[in-house]
């Protein structure tokens, strides 16, 4: 996440990230943050499913969930379907560019089905959920970052983080 962000100049320097587990934890940290602090807050989540209906009613969700802590200003809910990894496999063309492999059809629809597996086989040499995250890293540095700050969740993540600083009360219920 902090690789998109990085790659464009206006964001660079006005976000902090942190990695929490699993969802969970993840709502559990957010919403510390959001009754502590008064900055902004984006919780990106693994929709860990690809119904978007229920992806939707999931998100609302974890959107209620935090407005018990903070005004629903200072935070952004976004999940992605199925899973975080799939940013990376948003397009062919720049998959291959960062993996250095052709995909064959059947690897490609693979990636969007499970891209985390299919990450740990690109990675690894076998499929795996465990990712060592330095090695995707490293390929990441060798490419264009660009058409991935395109996508509509770049773009989505992008606005809210420019929006200027809330100085909210915080609420609570």
């Amino acid at each position: 996440m902090s690789r998109i962000l990085d790659s464009d100049p206006q964001l660079r320097g006005r976000f902090l990230t942190a990695v929490a587990g699993g969802r969970s934890s993840a709502i559990s940290l957010a919403r510390s943050y959001l009754v502590t602090g008064d900055q902004r807050l984006a919780l990106v989540l693994d929709a860990d499913m690809t119904d978007l209906e229920k992806v939707a009613a999931e998100q609302a969700l974890v959107a209620d969930l935090l407005e018990g802590m903070a005004v629903p200003e200072r935070f952004i809910v976004l999940m992605v379907v199925p899973e975080v990894e799939a940013l990376l496999f948003f397009d062919r063309g720049f998959a291959e560019t960062v993996f250095a492999h052709k995909f064959s059809d059947s690897e490609w629809a693979a990636a969007q089905q499970s891209p985390k597996l299919e990450l740990g086989r690109l990675i690894h040499g076998q499929p795996t959920r465990t990712i060592n995250l330095s090695r995707v890293e490293r390929l990441l540095d060798k490419v264009d970052m660009r058409p991935l700050v395109a996508t509509e969740f770049a773009t989505q993540l992008r606005e809210f983080l420019l929006h200027e600083p809330l100085h909210a009360a915080k609420v609570g219920k």
